[in-house]
Parts: C-alpha cells; sequence; structure tokens
C-alpha cells in the first residue's frame, strides 16, 4: 500500500541531519531548499522527484520563499520496480517537466474532497513511478546535465561562461542551454545565481566576515552585485538578512 502526503516547511527554515525508516520518494511542488547528502549539497526546485533511502541521514535548509513536497511512501511491488531498473540509488534525483504538472496535480488531488480523488491520486502516483524508473529524461543525456551541475557546485565562486561549462561536457552551448532549462526549469545562469543565494545565506548566517568578504567568497562582483541578486531571488538585501538574524 502507497502513502502520500503534501508537506509544507517555513521560509528560510532548516532542518538537521535525520533519518527515514522506510525508503521514501520525495517530489518538489513550489519553493527550494538545498539537501546534504553524503556530503554533497544540492539545490532543488520545483519538478524536482528525490529518492530517500531507509536509514541514509540527510538534511535540509530551506530558501526564503519555503518549500512545499509531496512524500510518497511506495509499495514494495513499487520498490521492487524501480530497483529492478537500477532507480534506487541514496541520493538519486531526476527532474522534467512534467514532474513539475504531476507535483501541482497531485497537491490539488489531495486537497479534494470528491470520490473520485483516491483513484486520480492513484494515477498520477503510477504515472510518477514509471517516470522515475525510466530517469524522468533518457540516461545519457542525463550523465551529461548531471555533470554540469557538478561543474557549477565546483566552480561557483568562479568566473563561468557557458561556452566554457559547454566545453567541459564536450557539448554546445546552446544545447547545454536547451537541455538544462527542460531537465531542471531553470536556465544554467538561473542556477548558478541560487547556489551563489544560497551559500551567501550560509556564510551571512555563520560567518563575521563583511558583506563584501561574502560577495567575492560566493562569486558575486561585489557587494552591489551581490545584493541585486539577492533582492531579485529573496525579496530582501544580505544585510538586512543579518540584521534580521541577529536581531
Amino acid at each position: 500500500m502507497q502513502s502520500i502526503r503534501c508537506k509544507a516547511y517555513a521560509p528560510a527554515s532548516a532542518m538537521p541531519a535525520h533519518r527515514h525508516d522506510e525508503p521514501s520518494l520525495c517530489l518538489v511542488v513550489s519553493g527550494r531548499y538545498e539537501e546534504t547528502q553524503r556530503g554533497r549539497a544540492v539545490a532543488h526546485g520545483p519538478g524536482h522527484l528525490l529518492y530517500c533511502a531507509a536509514g541514509e541521514p540527510h538534511s535540509q535548509r530551506f530558501a526564503g520563499e519555503g518549500a512545499r513536497k509531496l512524500l510518497l511512501r511506495p509499495a514494495p511491488a513499487a520498490l521492487e520496480f524501480l530497483d529492478a531498473r537500477g532507480a534506487l540509488e541514496p541520493g538519486r534525483h531526476v527532474a522534467a517537466p512534467r514532474l513539475a504538472a504531476l507535483a501541482r496535480e497531485l497537491a490539488a488531488e489531495l486537497d479534494a474532497r470528491d470520490d473520485c480523488a483516491a483513484m486520480v491520486v492513484e494515477g498520477l502516483v503510477l504515472e510518477l513511478l514509471g517516470l522515475f524508473g525510466r530517469g524522468g529524461e533518457e540516461r545519457g543525456r542525463a550523465a551529461w546535465l548531471q555533470r554540469v551541475r557538478d561543474y557549477l557546485h565546483e566552480h561557483q565562486a568562479g568566473e563561468l561562461a557557458l561556452e566554457g561549462v559547454a566545453r567541459e561536457v564536450g557539448r554546445h552551448p546552446t544545447h547545454v542551454a536547451r537541455e538544462f532549462k527542460r531537465a531542471f526549469g531553470v536556465s544554467v545562469g538561473g542556477y548558478l545565481r541560487e547556489i551563489r543565494v544560497q551559500r551567501a545565506e550560509r556564510l551571512l548566517d555563520g560567518e563575521r566576515a563583511s558583506l563584501a568578504q561574502i560577495a567575492i567568497a560566493c562569486g558575486f562582483c561585489d557587494q552591489a552585485h551581490m545584493s541585486r541578486v539577492f533582492r531579485a531571488l529573496r525579496g530582501t538585501t544580505p544585510a538586512a538578512r543579518r540584521r534580521a538574524r541577529r536581531g
């Protein structure tokens, strides 16, 4: 028997390292957050579907707008189906436009009160499991797209250009831009801005460095550049966030 529920997480909140007794899938409905597992932090947004193995420790930090997620505990038969396709690797995640739409549809059906909702939810969950088993995207593309994400995380504080990123994965820049947006629902530049802002948030909360020092450490041109991007993504400035946290 499968169970599914929708859970909301407060803006700018954090969840320390924890484990689940049973394997589960998590589908992001709205908002953004960063999950750290096995020492690696990965940013997630709407349409991202993640697998969490039983007993696997992981922690989460939610962005300024918070997040809503669907938490699914698959039935044993569904787990066998996914395992047979090599889909149950700890920390594995996929993203696709259809998954973002499924997240919205499932959230709406869970709120519905009519007697057809349960049947509709069952059908949507089966589609979700099928997409996860297939990988959301074909495996060859998923592999090099993951390398793009890894490269952005590893070099987020440096000067990055789409041409250089594309060269690292042996693809044309136009192809990288198009497929990255299709897979993750955000442009390469938008993804880079998000992970830089997330790093800035961590430094603002835990360091006594100046705003100018934090800006350079996070890959922004200067403090003013960081403030503009931070305000655009979080609706506030780094200075205001720091004052609010210390207050």
